[in-house]
């Protein structure tokens, strides 16, 4: 319920928002990580294995631009390389959502329980650096800890062809689906234990994923909405607008408080997902496209109007459908986040 009253700081408008209270406007909760390792002028490589600059750079950048939240952290891969995949980095100075990964020719997961995992590589930092964003006393911004989920997770161990192959009873693809779902409950278990304020399960394939998996699919996010439940903490899922993928949410998206983020570019399916989240008691995050950075961009206020009409009354809070690129001047995302006030106040008023 959004409506004027005394603004709140960034932690407690989130809590409220996930728990249907007042607040005096919707959360912005924005993907960020490439950006925040530019502007901390950090190589990108240095500050994933290093958990002191990754929580200062990501902690840094929320404090600059006034974001209600810390996203932490947006790189896809990390669990996938921990568990053995191949994660090309080469020439690739500044990814999006992580290094590109694929699976070896050969999938040869590493038979180490994930429990034991959670400390190694890029993800032991990763980890670190939530804990230290979490623990910081008197924080003011919500700290949103980010999971790969266990479809993506597959697919990034075992290829396209990982699912299917569950589907045909290779052992081998089985093998993975199996530890992809242990790893993320216990991502998401640990994850609840450090007291974050959300948890984002991030599954940009499951749009590609068979419809015929989709009951496996259903089985393995039950114990991660479970897990989240028990620790009293909003779950948020981050999907892509492709394939089957709003047939899959109406499996998977479980019936209570849950967040999904949709791109707000996706204006096709935009009415029929509010519909669905309205059904399912699901508050829709609307993932504002990349040229709302861009200085080209001269109707912001048009453009949320817009997005907001597609969506009906439903409770919105806003995200962006991508991680904001690296090189976004700092002004046009000032400049943004300033329309975005200036457009919910209005409303409010």
């Amino acid at each position: 319920m959004i409506k004027e009253m005394t603004a709140v700081l960034p932690r407690e408008r989130v809590q409220r928002f996930f728990r249907g209270l007042t607040v005096d406007r919707p959360p912005f909760i924005p993907l960020i990580y490439t950006l925040a390792a530019e502007l901390a002028q950090v190589p990108v490589r240095e500050m994933a294995t290093n958990p002191t600059r990754l929580a200062n750079a990501l902690s840094a950048c929320q404090k600059l631009f006034g974001f209600d939240a810390v996203t932490a952290v947006f790189d896809l891969t990390l669990e996938a390389e921990v568990l053995g995949a191949e994660v090309l980095g080469a020439g690739v100075e500044w990814p999006e959502g992580g290094w590109p990964c694929q699976a070896a020719g050969e999938v040869d997961v590493r038979l180490v329980p994930p429990a034991e995992l959670l400390a190694s590589g890029r993800l032991g930092a990763a980890v670190e650096a939530v804990k230290r964003l979490a623990a910081t006393p008197g924080r003011q911004a919500a700290v949103v800890a980010v999971v790969t989920g266990p479809v993506t997770l597959s697919v990034y161990l075992g290829g396209q062809d990982c699912l299917a192959g569950c589907l045909r009873g290779e052992a081998a693809a089985e093998r993975i689906w199996r530890l992809s779902q242990e790893m993320v409950t216990v991502r998401v278990r640990h994850l609840g234990e450090m007291q974050v304020d959300a948890v984002l399960v991030c599954e940009p394939e499951i749009g590609q994923m068979p419809i015929e998996f989709l009951p496996q699919a259903v089985s393995a996010f039950t114990p991660i909405w479970n897990t989240v439940r028990f620790y009293d903490r909003p779950a948020i899922l981050y999907a892509k607008p492709d394939g089957n993928i709003v047939e899959h949410l109406m499996k998977i998206l479980p019936q209570g408080p849950v967040g999904l983020i949709w791109s707000a570019a996706a204006r096709d399916t935009l009415p029929s997902v509010a519909e669905m989240a309205a059904k399912y008691n699901t508050y829709l995050g609307l993932g504002l496209g990349a040229e709302m950075f861009s200085p080209a961009c001269t109707d912001r206020q048009g453009y949320l109007k817009e997005v907001e009409r597609l969506a009906g009354s439903i409770s919105c809070f806003y995200s962006t459908a991508e991680e904001i690129p690296p090189h976004t001047r700092p002004q046009e995302i000032q400049a943004m986040m300033q329309e975005l006030s200036s457009y919910c106040a209005a409303k409010a008023g």
